[in-house]
């Protein structure tokens, strides 16, 4: 096992920054890995070119993502799994989000989980 730097924790820190603020982003807990990183190299978001304000945005649209993603599986046909509905809601309570935000509703979702239910039982 190889003992990092300072610098590469740095390097490291900034590498899971970069991967959170991919568009696609559908992985909150990299905001974990940031902090994580930044903690055993006593820097700060400062010192990667970021901010509490800036990583919190981040993490909002990961959560975004993330609920797309999960209303995107729902919508699968064959989809036999209704519980994505919950971490359909759940993505968006974490990010701030709604429903109409990622171009869905309660009627649609509430259509996709009787699809999904419909298919449990074929």
């Amino acid at each position: 096992m190889s003992i990092q730097t300072k610098n590469d924790h740095k390097k490291n820190a900034k590498d899971w920054l970069d991967l959170l603020s991919q568009s696609d982003c559908e992985t909150p807990q990299y905001q974990n890995f940031v902090r994580d990183e930044l903690h055993r190299g006593g820097w700060t978001l400062e010192d990667i070119g970021s901010s509490e304000e800036k990583l919190s945005e981040l993490v909002s649209l990961a959560h975004k993502n993330q609920a797309i993603h999960w209303l995107d599986l729902l919508s699968q046909s064959g989809c036999r799994s209704p519980i994505y509905a919950n971490s359909v809601r759940d993505s968006l309570k974490k990010g701030g989000w709604t429903l109409e935000d990622i171009g869905s509703s309660e009627e649609k979702l509430a259509e996709l989980v009787r699809l999904a239910n419909k298919n449990l039982l074929i």
